[in-house]
């Protein structure tokens, strides 16, 4: 059996896909979530990278209204952001998901919990 430990976009899901259609007889994704993605999908480099992004889009209206090019800067919604951030992420674990079954399905490839025997 190999096991490969993380379903995220840093190696792990691809990595396994590889190795069961390169004829792996038994290989194990273990991942946390029981949705693909890992870590950099559900809370770190895309959420970040998406808030980033918002902050850019202020500043760069604070600085167009201190040069008289708008009237204001706009108002930002937390919970707004923060739904349509999950939208994203669930969009993308379902074709995540998707992916890793056609590979080699989702009981060969992926496994919920520690890798115990």
């Amino acid at each position: 059996m190999i096991i490969v430990i993380g379903g995220g976009p840093a190696g792990g899901r691809l990595g396994a896909i590889h190795l069961a259609q390169a004829g792996g007889k038994d290989v194990r994704l273990v991942e946390q979530r029981s949705i693909g993605g890992g870590q950099c999908l559900h809370e770190r480099c895309m959420t970040i990278c998406a808030l980033n992004d918002i902050a850019r889009l202020i500043e760069s209206a604070r600085t167009q209204k201190d040069l008289g090019i708008l009237d204001s800067v706009p108002t930002v919604s937390y919970p707004a952001i923060r739904k349509r951030i999950c939208e994203v992420q669930n969009k993308l674990s379902s074709v995540l998901d998707a992916e890793t079954r056609r590979a080699g399905g989702r009981d060969r490839l992926r496994s919920r919990g520690p890798a115990g025997g």
